[in-house]
């Protein structure tokens, strides 16, 4: 393969077009991605930025040396030529940016009255009253300083500050749409330009109309009296119609007026009736759904109650050995023990004689066991506390239910009903 060097040499002193051709191809992805890089991705600019630099190549390819490095050349030659066409553009902006802005001025070079007649009128009106007065006098009746003064009620020198003050006031405005003239060029453009010569003869046209107009209601009016003094009787029987006529509006108006008035009067009616339904349906909707919350409430508490007498019925279907044992006199010995009625005992009261024991435990060096049953860490704190139950004697804690059930002597029964309030007292 042919390397750049080869090639570069090739066209120098052959004028070989297929080896600057094959240089062009190998370089130009790099060459062309500088030049995009250096004019900040201006695509165009950096295509000629591109092709500034092949032309470049082979303007000097006879004058670069046989060492140089092809590759290295063409980037640094693109950076340079990229600069500079950078700086061109940003120069040929700023001039055409500058010749936009004189071509603006140039613009504004139009006849004053050009640029105010469009906003006179309205900058006219958005004066006050006094103002636009004194500027309608002046220049577009064209009447001197003391006319206006004589207009206006006041004098010529206080005429002649209104004008100029009202003068500048619509010079503002003008400016603010786009009429920049001094404001004595304005008052010029109005003074010269605003009041043109009507076509001729419309003023003779307009008053001709006028006039007839007027003639003709007069002679209406001069036709409707001489009618009236000839037909006297016929003019009172028309008056006298016609305020049968005005008379019968009248009533028939106030009649409708009445009808109005009573049926605004039901219908105000029927809005307060509406709301005291509105307000009675709504203390219903409250009572019902009171009702409904106690009647959910007292099903909730009969489920409750239900739930234990289920709970009481199964467990007294297990003790029915205890139930057949039990003495049949209603009355208990000291000799024979029986079952008693089962006494409340809540998990809370558990927890704390489940505490008391191991406190005892700790006291007496014993290890906790995590594994003894409830119902033995009953039988031995009542044990401690002087109650001993032997077989036959027992003591059953249901969980389910919260009730303890005990089997013992009526001594220690009486005991451990003794100790259970202090049990619920230990802190």
């Amino acid at each position: 393969m042919i390397n750049d060097e080869q090639l570069l040499q090739q066209y120098a002193h052959e004028d070989s077009e297929s080896a600057f051709g094959e240089l062009v191809t190998r370089h130009i992805d790099f060459v062309h991605s500088a030049a995009l890089r250096v004019v900040n991705g201006d695509s165009h600019l950096a295509q000629d930025v591109t092709q500034t630099v092949f032309i470049d190549l082979a303007r000097k390819a006879g004058n670069l040396p046989r060492s140089v490095v092809l590759a290295g050349w063409l980037h640094r030659h693109t950076c340079y030529a990229a600069a500079t066409a950078v700086r061109t553009e940003r120069r040929r902006h700023t001039r055409e940016q500058t010749a936009m802005e004189m071509r603006a001025l140039d613009d504004n070079t139009r006849p004053p009255w050009e640029l105010v007649a469009p906003y006179l009128d309205e900058g006219l009106n958005q004066l006050n009253p006094a103002d636009r007065d004194a500027l309608v006098l002046r220049f577009l009746k064209r009447q001197d300083l003391r006319t206006v003064g004589e207009a206006l009620g006041i004098s010529e020198d206080a005429a002649q500050k209104r004008v100029d003050r009202a003068l500048e006031k619509l010079h503002v405005f003008l400016k603010q749409r786009g009429a920049t003239l001094t404001v004595a060029a304005l008052g010029t453009a109005v003074t010269t330009e605003a009041v043109t010569t009507a076509p001729a003869g419309l003023a003779a046209a307009i008053t001709a109309t006028a006039l007839a107009g007027k003639v003709t209601a007069t002679t209406t009016a001069t036709h409707t009296i001489l009618t009236t003094m000839f037909n006297a009787k016929a003019i009172i029987a028309t008056v006298g119609a016609a305020a049968l006529v005005g008379t019968g509006t009248y009533l028939v108006q106030q009649r409708q007026v009445e009808e109005l008035r009573a049926e605004n009067q039901n219908l105000l009616a029927q809005r307060q009736q509406l709301i005291a339904d509105q307000k009675a349906a709504a203390k219903a909707a409250q009572s019902t759904k009171e009702q409904l919350a106690r009647v959910q409430q007292d099903n909730t508490e009969l489920l409750r109650l239900r739930n234990e007498v289920g709970q009481l019925r199964q467990a007294a279907k297990q003790r029915p050995s205890e139930a057949a044992a039990a003495p049949t006199s209603t009355g208990r010995s000291a000799a024979n023990p029986g079952p008693v009625n089962p006494l409340p005992f809540t998990t809370e009261l558990f927890t704390r004689m489940m505490l008391v024991q191991n406190a005892e435990n700790l006291k007496q060096g014993k290890g906790l066991d995590p594994k003894q049953p409830l119902q033995q860490l009953l039988l031995d704190y009542l044990k401690q506390n002087g109650v001993e139950l032997q077989l036959p004697a027992y003591a059953k804690f249901d969980e389910d239910t919260q009730f303890l059930t005990i089997h013992a002597s009526v001594a220690d029964l009486d005991k451990v009903q003794i100790l259970l309030p202090k049990l619920r007292d230990k802190p």
